[in-house]
């Protein structure tokens, strides 16, 4: 950022956000939250700061003025320092992804040659200005530079230039300003490259098509004038603060339709004047105006730490690419906090005093011994510490990165001794009687760990008949050709090379003769029809037949 010290001592805040610069997206990061850090004061102010790709090198300029200072990030001494005499200010600086140029942003009154804005770049191995591109504009606001270095892009009052970063040629101009208003300077670019975020006087957030050269996006905030922006480093949210100490620091989606997130109250007690946040997006950093700067939990959302002591009107920080280092600056100094990530153990049940590793045997991106382990846990054995990735045993190498790591004890289960014994008894027997068949059926008790079977033996009427079945496997077994008119129950004895064991007996189950129904004898009376008789009857030469019960010649026959 470059804020005139005239212009921040009278804190207006519409020319105040008119004056803003904010650093392109390839160089927004910063680290989680560290258990320990040691901060390096510069004896001179800064108003923009960009590293080198492996964070060994911080280039700063100085706040009004044509000065860059390249600075070890390891001994936090100047190795270079480079005057741009025919400028008069430098406004913004940014690296380009290989590390080979440093694109610087500023402007020349008429004593020091044509007015104007100008890109110098930078060969960062020689220190000479390699290129000089003139922005031919009036007014300058906001810049930042393609991912692939290739494009720069750049805002002059609400009208947004393209130029190509090897030429100087301006490919396109596209005015915002009637869409998104006035450009408060606060510009970032997508990681792909696509979309430019910037924050617009008073309450606005744009999203720029990079590829169509429009606006995609307007949201209108409420709440009053805003004053900082920052876009997460996975392009999925975006931070917004106003310059008044009792208005929360708001957390948005960066979607087609931003939608509010989080909310969280800044501890400070002066105004918010600049934000960074985390690459892996746990942290937010806030510069105070009144010399602090505030580290923010993302994940709860709450403020975590307070660090003073960074100056008078603190009004910028930037993040080494690698996370380890936060840099403060302000109208008196620059500040350096160098993080050193902490490492701790977990127990995960173990019983015993953990190890401490000491804060000076893990440095950022360097490597340590991994301690040993006095733990115990019954029935387990200690297997190595995890890093929730992969386990390392005591004695080996570490490397670690900038973020904290904690080593959870690994515990495997030993080994249960088997032990045999008799089983147990079956219980649940039951019988059911079905057409001179019984089918007994039972749960089987433990084998002990050992080879069982299950006897069944049967009681007719409560007298033992004997074994009627032996089961290897299975839970039932029929027991046919059973007998009517008695009742028959059964236990089911588990057996091993130990013992066995006897269940109840079950329930009695039986089932009755069949019965025979006798024949019945019916007395059937016949009647006879009477036997006619037929006798022959003479009267002279007649012969006449009579036939009846009794026959009888009539009068004048005689019977032959």
């Amino acid at each position: 950022m470059n804020v005139p010290l005239k212009l921040r001592n009278s804190l207006q805040p519409a020319v105040i956000i008119a004056a803003l610069f904010l650093l392109p997206a390839l160089l927004l990061s910063a680290p989680a939250s560290a258990a320990t850090h040691s901060t390096s004061t510069y004896g001179f102010n800064g108003n923009s700061i960009a590293f080198s790709p492996d964070s060994s090198k911080a280039w700063i300029a100085e706040n009004n003025s044509q000065v860059i200072k390249e600075v070890s990030t390891a001994t936090s001494s100047v190795l270079l320092t480079m005057t741009l005499s025919n400028r008069t200010r430098v406004n913004q600086i940014a690296m380009s992804p290989d590390g080979l140029i440093l694109y610087v942003v500023d402007d020349s009154m008429p004593m020091f040659g044509p007015s104007g804005f100008y890109v110098d770049e930078i060969n960062t191995q020689t220190g000479t200005v390699a290129r000089t591109i003139n922005l031919d504009m009036s007014t300058y606001v906001g810049f930042a530079v393609s991912p692939d270095a290739q494009t720069i892009w750049v805002d002059e009052s609400g009208t947004i230039e393209q130029i190509n970063a090897l030429t100087g040629a301006i490919l396109s101009s596209t005015n915002t300003y009637s869409t998104c208003g006035l450009f408060s300077g606060q510009m970032s670019i997508t990681k792909s490259g696509s979309d430019l975020w910037f924050l617009s006087y008073p309450s606005k957030v744009c999203d720029f098509n990079t590829q169509t050269l429009s606006v995609t996006s307007v949201t209108t905030l409420s709440g009053g004038s805003y004053f900082s922006f920052a876009l997460a480093p996975d392009d999925q949210t975006f931070w917004v603060s106003t310059y008044d100490v009792h208005t929360p620091i708001l957390e948005y989606s960066a979607t087609s339709t931003p939608t509010l997130l989080a909310s969280v109250t800044n501890s400070s007690t002066c105004y918010p004047f600049g934000m960074q946040i985390s690459p892996d997006n746990q942290t937010l950093w806030v510069a105070n105006l009144c010399g602090t700067v505030t580290s923010i939990d993302i994940a709860q959302p709450a403020v975590s730490t307070t660090f003073s002591g960074m100056g008078t009107d603190v009004y910028g920080v930037s993040i080494s690419p690698d996370g380890s280092q936060v840099w403060v600056y302000s109208d008196t100094s620059v500040n350096q906090l160098t993080f050193s990530p902490l490492v701790t153990y977990a127990s995960d049940g173990g019983i015993g005093s953990l190890p401490i590793q000491t804060s000076s045997s893990a440095v950022v991106n360097g490597t340590f011994t991994l301690a040993s382990s006095a733990l115990t846990k019954s029935g387990y054995t200690f297997a190595g510490w995890s890093d929730g990735a992969s386990t390392f045993q005591p004695g080996s190498t570490y490397t670690i990165g900038s973020t904290n790591v904690t080593f959870t004890a690994l515990w495997i289960a030993k080994p249960v001794p088997i032990v045999y014994t008799k089983p147990t008894a079956p219980s649940a027997v039951s019988a059911v009687m079905s057409a001179g068949t019984a089918t007994v059926s039972f749960s089987p008790g433990s084998s002990g760990n050992l080879a069982t079977y299950n006897q069944i033996d049967m009681y007719i009427n409560g007298v033992l008949a004997g074994n009627v079945c032996n089961v290897s496997g299975a839970s039932s077994c029929p027991i046919s050709n059973l007998g009517p008119d008695v009742t028959f129950t059964f236990m089911v004895t588990a057996i091993n090379s130990k013992g066995s064991a006897a269940s109840a007996l079950s329930n009695s189950v039986s089932y009755a003769s069949p019965s025979f129904a006798m024949p019945t004898t019916t007395t059937t009376t016949t009647t006879v029809p009477p036997v006619m008789k037929t006798i022959t009857c003479l009267k002279g030469a007649i012969t006449k037949k009579v036939t009846a019960l009794n026959p009888v010649c009539p009068a004048g026959y005689k019977k032959k």
